[in-house]
């Protein structure tokens, strides 16, 4: 059981969830016996995991305009882990700012043109990038042109 399904459906704080994780068996990535409450709070903010959070539409500007969403939200929309969208954030693939308000959460511009430039991105093969820059014409390892020029 994931955490969200854990303090969703049952409504529990960090150090119940804790609990519960350890009554299921579960155990932390070093071994120990159970999580502390503390590691919980962690692991929420790192994954985007607060619920009713999404629901706050309030920034310190007021609400979120048209075209603006939760970094974890909008992950969702797309599909995706909220790690790759914030690795996309960090390397300038996606538009945002960061709220000023505690949790300071990440706000990302992005219309329905976005949304979708990013739904095509994240369908990409694993490794796409970094093999199109050793191709240099930007044709992608793997394809029917690629072969074509090894045969010559």
């Amino acid at each position: 059981m994931n955490y969200c399904a854990i303090s969703g459906a049952l409504g529990l704080g960090s150090a119940a969830t804790a609990a519960q994780l350890a009554a299921e068996g579960f155990r932390t990535p070093r071994l120990h016996d159970r999580f502390h409450d503390g590691e919980i709070q962690q692991l929420i903010r790192r994954l985007g995991l607060r619920p009713g959070l999404d629901h706050d539409h309030r920034t310190d500007h007021g609400s979120l305009g048209p075209g603006q969403w939760w970094l974890a939200t909008l992950a969702r929309e797309i599909e995706m882990p909220v790690a790759t969208l914030f690795g996309w954030l960090k390397r300038g693939w996606v538009t945002g700012r960061q709220d000023t308000r505690p949790p300071y959460r990440w706000i990302i511009t992005a219309d329905s043109a976005e949304v979708q430039r990013l739904r095509a991105l994240h369908q990409l093969p694993a490794g796409y990038h970094n093999r199109r820059r050793w191709t240099g014409d930007g044709t992608p390892i793997g394809t029917s042109k690629d072969q074509g020029a090894r045969q010559s």
